[in-house]
């Protein structure tokens, strides 16, 4: 026997639950898929021994009423909210910790500090195509800020490489202000950051994933390995790998590379933008 759903999200995910729950708020017949044996993706948290242990994300930064503080106000949990013990940012290197902003003086050398004032109150045009933060950095202060600072940084936010990551897609603030502003020490005196929150839950940030699990019930279907999706009847897709399942729509919350190799056979041209990605 087929069921026909209104949409299909495969990926269980934070972006995937969310996404579920949301149409079924709406009204929707939806269904959530997940190949792992629990869903959360990258927002999960084990608890052993009294202790939190984060398997990814350690907390949320946002500015106030984000969307994830909106997100736990619907589903019931927010006040497990707990803001960060402290919010300092620190560099290990050469064994020894330095504060960020306070202490980049003494993590770079004396020529490192020049080329980073130089930096900042030169003019420069940016780039006219995407750039990655790593090339980014380089260019506008220097390759020792880049090595010391930018890759550290990036690598602590997003666990990616910064000379693959876009500025555009990561730091789009500070894009914005080179191209409003050619100096950024203009830009930065000029500007108005919004504040910003830190803050955890107080069972860990799987309290979040754990709770729309919990929502979605049975709309929620672990251990289904989706390998592919093809033409269903009357304009619906059918799900492979998971039989009795089609959709008229089909929501990819999974990477990009994941995705391109489900629909290679029904759109062999997107499945080739999507692994370029």
């Amino acid at each position: 026997m087929t069921t026909t759903y209104d949409a299909v999200v495969i990926g269980g995910g934070i972006a995937g639950l969310t996404v579920t729950w949301r149409l079924l708020a709406a009204g929707a017949n939806a269904i959530c898929l997940e190949a792992d044996s629990s869903a959360g993706g990258c927002v999960r948290t084990d608890r052993i021994g009294g202790y939190v242990c984060e398997r990814g994300a350690q907390n949320v930064l946002e500015e106030p009423n984000g969307p994830v503080s909106r997100l736990a106000k619907d589903l019931g949990i927010a006040e497990e909210i707990q803001a960060a013990a402290q919010n300092e940012n620190f560099i290990a290197s050469n064994g020894r910790l330095f504060k960020m902003p306070a202490q980049l003086p003494k993590l770079l050398s004396t020529r490192g500090i020049l080329r980073v004032a130089r930096g900042l109150a030169s003019r420069s045009e940016p780039e006219r195509s995407e750039e990655a933060v790593g090339a980014w950095a380089r260019r506008r202060l220097g390759d020792e800020f880049a090595r010391r600072v930018a890759d550290p940084m990036v690598s602590g936010i997003y666990a990616g490489d910064p000379e693959r990551l876009s500025l555009d897609a990561t730091f789009s603030a500070v894009r914005d202000l080179e191209r409003m502003h050619s100096r950024l020490l203009v830009g930065a005196l000029r500007s108005k950051p919004a504040k910003r929150l830190v803050y955890t839950f107080r069972n860990g940030m799987g309290a979040l994933t754990e709770s729309l699990a919990r929502r979605l019930g049975l709309a929620l279907r672990t251990r289904v390995n989706v390998v592919g999706i093809s033409a269903g009847a009357n304009r619906s897709y059918r799900i492979d790998g998971c039989d009795g399942i089609e959709a008229r729509t089909v929501i990819f919350a999974t990477a990009a590379s994941i995705a391109a190799g489900i629909v290679k056979r029904l759109d062999p041209a997107l499945a080739r933008s999507l692994q370029s990605i």
